[in-house]
């Protein structure tokens, strides 16, 4: 019985402990939109704290591990209009890493992260708090993003794939 009892301790205490990352689809200016599909082991859904205007922001999530792993979703527009890709954590003390963002139905810019502007921040990508990059891909907590601006096309499909870890 004591053996059980630490498995299972053990258990819970690594789902807890468990990194992840996550990525939420805005629509700017209220543009709505609903999630189609998604890979094995990403967990999508509209925002429910939003309430009645949880159509206009979805969220991936996804549990991450020391090793890269690529993660894939599908969202539909319900309008013509601009949509912020928000790269995050689900903790702001835990750490996660993000590389090489495509978008099938749009177009992601510099989602590998090896361009810089003069500031030494990942062109076309804006921050957050505090977010890094090293050694070209992008690091976050819940509270220090990486942010940008897409545009889709109303009932285009667009497919949003990336490699994600923890740190």
């Amino acid at each position: 019985m004591k053996h059980l009892f630490f498995v299972l301790l053990s258990a819970v205490c690594a789902v807890i402990s468990a990194a992840e990352f996550r990525i939420d689809i805005s629509g700017v200016k209220g543009t709505s939109l609903r999630p189609v599909s998604a890979s094995q082991g990403v967990t999508l859904s509209q925002a429910s704290w939003l309430g009645e205007r949880k159509d206009i922001r979805m969220s991936c999530s996804v549990v991450v591990s020391k090793e890269w792993k690529t993660f894939s979703f599908t969202f539909l527009p319900k309008k013509d209009g601009k949509y912020e890709i928000n790269l995050m954590g689900t903790s702001p003390k835990v750490k996660v890493c993000c590389d090489d963002i495509q978008a099938e139905g749009a177009v992601v810019k510099n989602g590998s992260f090896d361009k810089f502007d003069a500031k030494g921040n990942p062109s076309n990508w804006k921050k957050l708090k505090t977010p890094s990059i090293t050694d070209g891909y992008a690091i976050t907590t819940h509270n220090d993003r990486w942010l940008q601006i897409i545009t889709c096309k109303q009932a285009t499909p667009v497919t949003i794939s990336f490699k994600a870890r923890a740190l």
